[in-house]
C-alpha cells in the first residue's frame, strides 16, 4: 500500500484531575491527516489531546499520565512535522462502519466540525457520531443536504457511503459571534441562521459573551439548546 502525507503533532500543556490537581504534560504526540496548520491545531486541541495524553507511555509501557483527566486547561502546539504513513483506515470505508478514532480522523481531514468530539469528552454513542458524520459529509462534501431532525428520518435505511481520500477545506462564509448577537438584538429568530454555518467554537464564544456557563465537554447540540432552547 502506498504511503500518504500526514502530520505528526507534538503538544504540551496541563489538565485538571477529578481531585482538582493540576498535571503538566509535555512531549505528547500523535499523527493526524494532512491539513492546513490552523486546522491541524484546532482539531488537535479538541479531538486528539485527551486521547494522546491518556495513551502516552514511557519506554517500559507505563502510562506517563495515569491520573484521570477531568478537563484540559491548556494545550500548546509545540511542533508539526510532515511525515509519511500508511493510508488512514477511514478511507474507502462506509461511514456506518467507522470506529471512534476513524471518525475523528474523518472530521479532521474534511474539516467536518459538527462530528462530535471523542466519547470521553462528548458522551455520545458510536451510532450518534456515525449519524452526524453521515449527515455532515453528505452536506459539506457531496452537497447533499439531509435533514436528520425531520420526522421520519431513519439512519438505518440510508445507503452505504464510502469515504474518499481527498482533502477538503470548508470555504463557506462563517458568521461572527458579534453578527449573531446583533441579530438577536434585532429580535431576529436564530432559526433563520443556517446552523451549518455555526461551529461548537462559535457557540462557546456566544456563551462567553452572554455569560452563560457550560461544561467543557458539552457537545454542539446540547450547547445550542442551552443557548437557544431548541435542538440543533
Amino acid at each position: 500500500m502506498s504511503k500518504v502525507k500526514a502530520l505528526k503533532v507534538t503538544i504540551s500543556g496541563s489538565y485538571r484531575t477529578a481531585n482538582k490537581d493540576i498535571v503538566d504534560f509535555e512531549n505528547v504526540s500523535g499523527v493526524i491527516p494532512m491539513v492546513d496548520e490552523d486546522l491541524a491545531a484546532m482539531h488537535t486541541q479538541g479531538r486528539y489531546a485527551v486521547t494522546w495524553i491518556k495513551g502516552a507511555t514511557d519506554k517500559d509501557g507505563n502510562k506517563l499520565y495515569p491520573k484521570r483527566i477531568e478537563d484540559i486547561r491548556q494545550v500548546f502546539i509545540d511542533d508539526m512535522e510532515e511525515v509519511s504513513v500508511e493510508q488512514f483506515s477511514y478511507i474507502g470505508k462506509d461511514i456506518k462502519e467507522l470506529d471512534y478514532a476513524e471518525l475523528q480522523d474523518l472530521a479532521t481531514a474534511k474539516d467536518l466540525r459538527r462530528i462530535q468530539l471523542p466519547k470521553e469528552q462528548s458522551g455520545v454513542s458510536l451510532r450518534e457520531m456515525r449519524q452526524m458524520a453521515y449527515v455532515e459529509y453528505s452536506d459539506k462534501v457531496l452537497g447533499n443536504f439531509i435533514n436528520h431532525n425531520e420526522e421520519g428520518f431513519n439512519f438505518a435505511k440510508l445507503a452505504p457511503l464510502k469515504i474518499d481520500g481527498d482533502a477538503r477545506r470548508d470555504t463557506s462564509k462563517k458568521i461572527t459571534n458579534e453578527e449573531i448577537l446583533d441579530q438577536e438584538e434585532k429580535t431576529m429568530d436564530i432559526s433563520s441562521t443556517p446552523k451549518s454555518t455555526l461551529t461548537l467554537d462559535d457557540l462557546k464564544g456566544i456563551a462567553k459573551q452572554k455569560n452563560i456557563s457550560y461544561h467543557n465537554t458539552i457537545g454542539f447540540d446540547a450547547l445550542y439548546a442551552k443557548l437557544y432552547g431548541g435542538a440543533a
